[in-house]
């Protein structure tokens, strides 16, 4: 959950298997609602506020507290981001599936056929044909390209993913 400064908390909606957080800012605008999920996942530092995620020392010490490399191993191991621009959440200039293995190797995969199987399986999940897998996705639509940043954000089998504004 995260904390803002002034003390209320966005409440989670319960479901059997998952929990959904929804995070907001009743008196900011979209901006600081991006600039929060950015904070979350690392892209930006916090100025304010906590952030409490299971896997970070049980939850009982705010990830914004975390060293460099603890946060490094928090966004590689347990978190996923879908970025509202494709091109901020891909690397255009590499194939669909070298995205997804970008995620895969940060989280420590190292066989090629594992990763190349998992991405495979990823894509097709989220309706990229599988004989794309190896094509730039530069050269897709913009919603393959979410579908593929989707992908991406789920290889790691994350505890949360945060949706950068998504409709």
């Amino acid at each position: 959950l995260v904390r803002g400064d002034d003390d209320r908390l966005s409440g989670p909606l319960q479901h059997p298997r998952h929990r959904l957080v929804g995070v907001r800012d009743a008196h900011g605008g979209v901006d600081d609602q991006h600039d929060r999920v950015r904070c979350l996942y690392g892209d930006l530092p916090p100025t304010a506020g906590a952030a409490y995620l299971s896997a970070y020392r049980g939850g009982e010490r705010s990830i914004f507290e975390a060293a460099p490399a603890e946060r490094r191993r928090i966004r590689s191991f347990s978190l996923g981001m879908v970025y509202q621009h494709a091109s901020q959440g891909l690397n255009l200039g590499i194939s669909a599936g070298g995205n997804v293995a970008e995620r895969l190797l940060a989280a420590n995969w190292r066989r090629v056929g594992d990763i190349r199987e998992r991405a495979a399986h990823l894509l097709g999940r989220m309706e990229v044909p599988v004989t794309r897998m190896d094509d730039q996705p530069s050269h897709f639509s913009g919603g393959m390209q979410q579908r593929v940043q989707i992908a991406k954000a789920l290889a790691n089998g994350p505890l949360l993913v945060l949706l950068d504004e998504m409709t």
